[in-house]
């Protein structure tokens, strides 16, 4: 975990924008989909990298923690900015985009 957050912001955008982009090109224009994923993630990558070094002593557990608050806020902004996909959709599109960043977060 030694990234610093403009390389880790960057790199978590290009991973999961290749997900969000599978999951949801049929549904929605590539410059939607963009404009989406980096708002989202303004969002809530400050906060996890705010959140996530108090937790340090028991990091695998804060991990997973943060993860879930973070899928569960992503589903709620991805329903709020892309109109008219369903919830299952927004969990699905959260859940495979931060599942994968989050994996490669651990292993860098």
């Amino acid at each position: 975990m030694t990234l610093d957050f403009l390389p880790a912001f960057i790199l978590t955008n290009i991973v999961e924008f290749v997900i969000f982009f599978i999951i949801l090109r049929k549904e929605f224009p590539s410059k939607e989909l963009v404009k989406t994923l980096l708002a989202i993630n303004a969002i809530t990558l400050p906060l996890v990298w705010l959140i996530l070094p108090f937790g340090f002593e028991f990091f695998l557990i804060a991990y997973l923690i943060v993860e879930i608050a973070v899928v569960a806020a992503e589903t709620a902004l991805v329903k709020f900015f892309l109109k008219g996909i369903d919830w299952k959709t927004a969990f699905i599109a959260a859940f495979a985009m931060n599942f994968v960043s989050a994996a490669i977060g651990l292993l860098i």
